[in-house]
């Protein structure tokens, strides 16, 4: 096997090479915590930000890195975290799907762990730290694909971890 080469570097990502295969990692950080969520009244979590790599905004699971400021976090710590910091929600039982998720494999190296939030109660607002533009959406199981066929028209993009956390959520209900 060739020589792994780092092309460029940034505070976040790094380009590296392995023969002629160029692929992005993470410079901090152990992987993402997903966390597909439900309230007690059966309605969805999602946040919405803008993600500049895509150039608008983007509706999604709560997310975020793991261990990128402590390096002792675990992924039920992080998931836990990030929840409340972005939704303003604390969950009454978690459950860690136990697999990682690879986004895009071409591409990174990355990959995801997700954490199944059940029972979730609210409180405070949310919205994120630090500079965070995170907007809170609370919909309705049932009235879930109405809702994101209105913000696909409205411009908005969507994740594709979406409809993996979806299933994952049918799955933890279901046993």
């Amino acid at each position: 096997m060739d020589k792994r080469e780092t092309i460029a570097k940034g505070n976040w990502i790094k380009l590296e090479k392995i023969g002629t295969w160029e692929f992005a990692s993470r410079v901090k950080g152990s992987g993402a915590v997903v966390i597909p969520n439900i309230t007690k009244n059966e309605e969805y979590i999602f946040v919405e930000q803008f993600r500049p790599a895509v150039g608008g905004p983007v509706i999604e699971w709560p997310a975020g890195i793991v261990a990128d400021e402590n390096e002792e976090e675990n992924f039920m710590d992080a998931g836990v975290r990030e929840l409340l910091e972005e939704t303003g929600y604390i969950p009454e039982e978690c459950v860690q799907v136990p697999f990682k998720v690879y986004s895009s494999p071409g591409m990174t190296n990355e990959y995801s762990n997700y954490l199944i939030c059940l029972g979730c109660i609210k409180e405070n607002n949310g919205g994120g730290v630090d500079g965070e533009d995170i907007k809170v959406h609370i919909i309705s199981k049932n009235e879930f694909m109405k809702w994101l066929e209105t913000q696909i028209e409205l411009g908005k993009n969507i994740s594709s971890n979406i409809f993996t956390g979806m299933t994952l959520i049918d799955a933890s209900l279901n046993n």
